[in-house]
């Protein structure tokens, strides 16, 4: 243990962010059939958070694949279990009840909502599983990541839209970055790398996407540009404004500074959703919006704090008021 120790101070020294622990279900075997959550996981966690603790704006977070409540109290940890059915309720048009239960814990903001990872038992590529013509679900399911989660996190190519490299596997989504469509490596190496790259390497890569606003790449850019200017959308209170079965995910983080509303539709259809503020006769004004959207430059809350948002078939809006 005081080896590792050292070694994260080492590269703490070195100025690096943060430590990702892996796998941190098995820290602690205790023979061959106990080797899953032992009790004394935590407590190793815990020796690893005390490092990270001794020096400002360090991140530390865990993977942990079940049973992550086990280790919130002195990590981080991946809210890996809800990405699933958050997709699948934007395939079928609808918040899953799923999500919003995680939503609904007050400790939400300890579980980062990511949605593709290394490992395949977190789900495919984003790509593989929305299918061909699928960017606009694609780009919901995004917006709807990086804007509830206080800290989010994203898997390399997840903003190209990189596809697997043809196997549906560790391996398989663990192609090199699609830089370019250029053969054999995609802009990764000049000669053919140790992995397939992506199937779809030859149209979805930076080169191809970068200044094209219609791209998952700029629509990753912007969503994460609208969090850059307004910090509330990580620190703020967390007010939960839909329900389970509703077209539409809503909810409002508030700070000392700013009051943001953000409303997801996950639906094929146009919806208007009346949503409570928290702000009497207030005017919010547009953060962000899909370039196809038509969406007013306002939208006003009457004297009991309600609004109406009217939002375009898989879109996002991003209401933002000063207080």
């Amino acid at each position: 243990m005081t080896y590792l120790q050292d070694s994260m101070r080492f590269w703490s020294n070195m100025g690096v962010d943060g430590f990702r622990l892996d796998a941190v279900t098995m820290l602690l075997e205790e023979g061959r059939s106990s080797y899953f959550n032992n009790p004394g996981n935590p407590g190793i966690v815990k020796a690893f958070k005390d490092v990270v603790d001794q020096y400002d704006n360090r991140y530390l977070i865990c993977e942990v694949s079940e049973g992550r409540e086990l280790y919130l109290d002195v990590c981080t940890a991946f809210a890996y279990g809800v990405q699933q059915p958050l997709i699948a309720g934007i395939k079928k048009g609808v918040v899953a009840p799923e999500v919003i239960s995680f939503l609904e814990d007050p400790r939400r903001d300890l579980m980062p909502l990511a949605l593709q990872s290394h490992d395949a038992y977190v789900g495919d590529r984003l790509t593989n599983q929305f299918g061909v013509n699928g960017d606009a679900n694609y780009k919901v399911a995004a917006a709807a990541s990086i804007l509830v989660s206080a800290t989010p996190f994203g898997y390399y190519g997840e903003e190209i839209g990189m596809s697997n490299g043809g196997t549906y596997n560790d391996p398989g989504i663990r192609s090199p970055m699609s830089w370019s469509g250029e053969k054999p490596a995609a802009g990764f190496s000049g000669a053919h790398p140790y992995r397939d790259p992506a199937i779809n390497f030859a149209t979805m890569n930076v080169d191809a996407q970068t200044g094209d606003p219609s791209s998952i790449l700029e629509f990753y850019r912007a969503v994460y540009s609208v969090r850059k200017a307004h910090p509330v959308l990580a620190t703020g209170t967390f007010k939960l404004l839909s329900k389970a079965g509703d077209p539409v995910l809503a909810f409002s983080r508030t700070d000392a500074n700013e009051t943001v509303v953000v409303a997801i539709n996950v639906s094929d259809t146009v919806q208007s959703v009346t949503v409570d503020t928290g702000v009497k006769n207030g005017r919010f004004g547009q953060a962000f919006k899909a370039p196809d959207v038509a969406a007013p430059p306002e939208v006003s809350s009457d004297k009991t704090g309600q609004a109406t948002i009217n939002l375009a078939p898989k879109t996002v809006q991003v209401l933002v008021k000063a207080r």
